[in-house]
């Protein structure tokens, strides 16, 4: 997750240095809000993709979690199975 915090913050630090250098530009008002919102568009973009990311690797992250504690599991009934196997032996005997 810290790696992921870091991201994000050089983003946004990306992008309040953008909107910060736009601001300043000696450019026309309409101008300048045509420049923003397409940084802002670009930076939604960037966000969106890197949100999706952050989704799918705790989805994959989840699954592999279940399928480890599912297998464990398995293993464990298996391991009980053969235990109560020989002790049912062992009482016969």
């Amino acid at each position: 997750m810290k790696s992921t915090t870091l991201l994000a913050g050089i983003i946004l630090g990306v992008a309040a240095g953008t909107a910060l250098g736009i601001l300043i530009a000696p450019d026309k008002g309409e101008k300048t809000r045509k420049k923003l919102t397409r940084k802002g568009m670009e930076l939604s973009e960037t966000l969106k993709g890197k949100f999706d990311e952050l989704i799918d690797s705790v989805v994959e992250g989840y699954e592999n979690v279940r399928d480890d504690v599912k297998e464990a599991g398995e293993d464990i009934v298996s391991t009980f199975s053969s235990a109560k196997k020989e002790a049912a032996k062992t009482l016969k005997s």
